[in-house]
């Protein structure tokens, strides 16, 4: 007897967001500078699934290493916080990033 993969709608959204979490992440920086907790935070209410600092933040130091996003120190609460912010670069690359995916679903729907 062959076990059937299971694919309900929340696997498969977790999925599609995990290969599209830099770009999520760009659109979030794009709207707003924000910290990383932050960003987990939004990404849970927005689209119902989390993605813990093991994944977030070697996301966030591999966009601020390819210069799409710059992060700068501040202190708050006492505590220092990286502050992240979005680059020239990384909107150019949300413009390339939305016509592709425009694209993409132009091509499914045809």
């Amino acid at each position: 007897m062959h076990a059937e993969p299971m694919h309900n709608n929340k696997e498969i959204q977790a999925r599609l967001l995990r290969g599209l979490l830099n770009f999520i992440i760009l659109q979030f920086l794009q709207e707003e500078p924000a910290h990383g907790y932050q960003l987990i935070v939004k990404i849970r209410k927005i689209y119902g699934v989390y993605f813990g600092p093991s994944t977030v933040y070697p996301l966030l130091n591999l966009l601020e290493k390819e210069k799409l996003i710059e992060g700068s120190w501040e202190i708050s609460n006492g505590r220092p916080r990286k502050i992240y912010s979005i680059t020239k670069t990384g909107k150019r690359l949300i413009e390339t990033t939305e016509d592709s995916l425009r694209l993409i679903r132009s091509k499914m729907e045809a």
